[in-house]
């Protein structure tokens, strides 16, 4: 007895332990469970914080690409998360239909269906050449028959919802008036709130993403990023926070009024005077396989890295002053590998060649025939102007081969206080972050007449440091939209039809679902220094909610 009794002690106190821990992780279990939402992503179970993007949550399930190709119906990664285009709604939640996963945000259980199936039109595509090449000018289009067929190979190529029987809920309708409305809330949008909060003006700041700040946004929770302002971001977010809307806005000009499209609402908001503060963007660099999951821009990369699903390896290639400044802040955590073609760091100059998917990584072929494997590429490239607003306001852009990169040809010169419309920071192609965030306080000074302080303020353009390489892989993509390959653009050469606008009717470069959001840059890259005629609509609105627009009992 004395025996057995001992045993069972000494039982016990193995045994005691690890039951309380398994009693404890359950309890922790069901709490949790109770307050943090739990997703299943194509069957796959999962739980994130409240107010996750849900496009975290699904890299954080193991999918990882939700770009759909119009011509191939491939599946590729987010290349930039201001990328507020249609081609991501293939992704389906239960109980919301088909959403944007860049906008939509977890607050809920909630189910997720990833339709990753090609469509008809994009089986066909991949088969037959230059499907959708030059359609334009193409006889089949011309017959009655022979268009009914070609036009529904189109709409299946672009991969249109395929949950069309979703209950279309008619949004929230109001009206407000301002007399200056400001479209972008990055440094030079900040910079110009900042200006006309001290002039004691009436202004309006519209900005699609729940919190301002722009490519900064999520670079302020590490300190050698914040440090490298030369302004309060957060603090300003605060002051502005009683004159922003968030939605995405398309205006008229001339006429003085606009559509603030939100998630839920849309508003008609009139004005007195427009500035286009709305950014720029890294166009992905020109190496073969820059299409493939996992390969992202360095503004995205921190939006990953803000919810901790940025892992080692990661390769940075580096080619602007932004790019080296997050490569710093970042590499005594991801130990990442440099690769750009200036000489940073005392490292030689070096590129990518190609880029290779593999079952589970990214295998990184460099110029010097080494390789690197890694989960990420991250690439911050020359920055581009976002086109689309301001060139229908009738600003020019053409490409600077000095400068490397888009600019705005109406920007030269000191502000004037006349114009209906102008242009602040970095959509300018001439500011960046701390320039940015001065032009758009010179901007603002000079809409309250105070011209003296407008001049002392405004700065000389950032210096830029073009692009040394000199590579252009024949396998890179320029337009993912349409998958326009670089040797699509020798092709066109090789048939004489050079030019932008040539180039464009052959290769279909530029006319995808994001009217040349990213590829614009690269192709003008390829042609040279060519003028440039921008013609952009604005972010595609339902036609469900322009419909209620005609509602006489509209708001509107």
């Amino acid at each position: 007895m004395k025996l057995g009794y001992s045993v069972n002690i000494r039982a016990w106190y193995i045994i005691g332990p690890v039951c309380t821990r398994l009693l404890e992780r359950l309890i922790g279990f069901v709490i949790l469970s109770s307050s943090v939402p739990t997703v299943s992503v194509n069957g796959r179970l999962i739980t994130v914080e409240r107010g996750t993007p849900l496009d975290v949550a699904i890299k954080k399930a193991g999918f990882r690409g939700l770009f759909r190709s119009v011509k191939f119906g491939r599946l590729r990664d987010i290349m930039d998360d201001s990328y507020l285009y249609p081609q991501y709604k293939c992704v389906y939640v239960n109980g919301y239909g088909l959403v944007n996963p860049l906008s939509f945000q977890v607050e809920g259980d909630i189910t997720v269906i990833i339709d990753r199936r090609a469509s008809f039109g994009s089986i066909l595509s991949g088969k037959l050449p230059f499907f959708g090449v030059g359609f334009q000018n193409s006889g089949l289009i011309r017959t009655g028959f022979g268009w009914k067929i070609m036009r529904r190979m189109i709409l299946s190529s672009a991969n249109l919802p395929k949950y069309a029987g979703e209950k279309v809920v008619r949004p929230e309708s109001g009206r407000l008036t301002t007399n200056i409305l400001i479209v972008g809330g990055g440094p030079a949008g900040m910079g110009l709130a900042q200006a006309l909060l001290e002039k004691n003006l009436d202004f309006l700041l519209v900005d699609p993403n729940p919190t301002l700040g722009g490519r900064i946004r999520y670079a302020l929770n590490f300190p050698q990023l914040r440090r490298a302002l030369n302004f309060d971001a957060e603090g300003l977010a605060k002051i502005i926070a009683t004159r922003r809307i968030v939605g995405l806005f398309t205006g008229l000009y001339e006429e003085g009024v606009g559509l603030v499209v939100g998630e839920n609402r849309i508003l008609r908001v009139e004005f007195s005077r427009l500035v286009y503060a709305n950014g720029s963007k890294c166009p992905p660099p020109l190496f073969a396989g820059n299409d493939s999951p996992g390969v992202i821009s360095v503004d995205y990369a921190l939006r990953l890295r803000h919810f901790g699903v940025l892992m080692s390896p990661v390769v940075f290639y580096v080619e602007d002053e932004w790019g080296e400044m997050v490569y710093r802040a970042l590499k005594d955590d991801l130990l990442p590998v440099l690769v750009s073609p200036l000489n940073l760091e005392d490292k030689v100059a070096s590129h990518i060649k190609q880029v290779r998917l593999s079952s589970k990584e990214l295998v990184v072929t460099l110029d010097n025939g080494s390789r690197v494997k890694a989960k990420y590429v991250v690439y911050s490239t020359l920055r581009q102007p976002n086109l689309e607003l301001p060139a229908q306001a009738g600003f020019a852009y053409s490409f600077s081969a000095q400068r490397g990169k888009i600019v705005c040809t109406e920007a030269k010169g000191e502000p004037s206080s006349n114009a209906p419309v102008l242009l602040a920071g970095s959509v300018t192609g001439l500011y960046e972050l701390n320039d940015a965030f001065r032009h758009g306080r010179a901007i603002g000074y000079t809409l309250s007449g105070d011209m003296d302080s407008a001049l002392k303020l405004t700065p000389p353009p950032t210096v830029v440091h073009p692009s040394t390489t000199g590579v252009v892989h024949q396998d890179a993509f320029v337009c993912f939209c349409e998958d326009v390959r670089v040797r699509d653009f020798v092709l066109a050469q090789h048939k004489k039809l050079r030019g932008p606008e040539k180039t464009k009717r052959f290769t279909g470069w530029g006319t995808g679902v994001c009217q040349g959001k990213l590829c614009i840059a690269n192709g003008m890259r390829i042609l040279g220094d060519r003028p440039y005629t921008q013609r952009l609509p604005t972010q595609p609105t339902p036609l469900a909610w322009l419909a209620s627009l005609g509602d006489e009992t509209s708001e509107l």
